[in-house]
């Protein structure tokens, strides 16, 4: 079964598809901290939030990728599409739709590193979350909506300025007294690495979460990967275009918007 979950991984990343010949039969490495698990958000009747926290170890930038498996039991079945990262300590997202109202779902991070030498993999614990019975409204359930008062999370810039190997992102809270604002955020951006490449790759480049309350604003100080330094360095003007990404534990839609790195 582990055998089939790493296969699973690899296919239709053909960077990663190309270990299958090499894999052997080394075991996966259960809960390693490589890979973290993190609890669901924005659940709705046929919707939610994976979230999760890859930590790799890699020697080359490019040579991990992450995917989840869910469904309704933790032989799960079913897996989201692999995402090819560089090397980075991220949170991590994908978005389910299509799920069936008033289920019990369970999920896992799966990490694989050194895909293309020595391949490793880890898995990040079960986690579980509960579709609501209809409508829209979040659900109870492992990582679902917080309790209290839901405020609503903005960014005051898209153009951020990289200070000493990390990337500030203030974000602003608005909403009624007492309310929060929660998240998580992702942001990546796609490129060379090296000219020998002849398709441009998405590289994971800061990752981190944030809190706070109605009124103020919090700046999320995260540390630039490798990968995306290098793309920065070799960037027009070294102003590097990405996508920055942010999941909310609170009833906010999800944010994706197109931000700019400035080394």
């Amino acid at each position: 079964m582990m055998l089939s979950m790493r296969e699973r991984l690899l296919t239709g990343t053909c960077a990663l598809a190309a270990s299958v010949a090499i894999l052997g039969a080394g075991a996966a490495t259960a809960a390693s901290p490589a890979a973290t698990t993190n609890g669901a958000t924005e659940i709705t009747s046929t919707s939610a939030v994976l979230n999760g926290t890859v930590a790799t170890t890699d020697t080359a930038p490019g040579d991990s990728a992450w995917a989840f498996e869910y469904g309704t039991s933790t032989g799960y079945g079913q897996r989201t599409r692999n995402v090819v990262i560089g090397q980075e300590n991220a949170a991590v997202s994908v978005k389910l739709t299509g799920l069936t109202p008033d289920t019990v779902y369970h999920f896992q991070l799966v990490v694989a590193q050194n895909v293309n030498y020595n391949p490793t993999f880890s898995l990040g614990g079960d986690a579980t979350f509960k579709t609501s019975a209809g409508g829209s409204g979040g659900s109870g359930g492992s990582g679902g909506s917080s309790g209290g008062k839901s405020g609503r999370a903005g960014l005051k810039s898209h153009r951020f300025q990289l200070h000493s190997g990390y990337v500030s992102v203030p974000f602003r809270c608005s909403g009624a007294k007492g309310s929060r604002c929660k998240g998580a955020v992702i942001i990546a951006a796609r490129g060379k690495l090296h000219q020998s490449q002849k398709h441009k790759s998405m590289y994971g480049c800061a990752g981190g979460a944030f809190s706070t309350t109605a009124g103020k604003t919090t700046t999320l100080h995260m540390k630039i990967s490798k990968s995306c330094k290098t793309l920065l360095k070799n960037a027009p003007n070294h102003q590097l275009q990405a996508t920055l990404r942010a999941t909310y534990s609170t009833h906010q839609s999800a944010l994706k918007t197109g931000v700019t790195l400035v080394g």
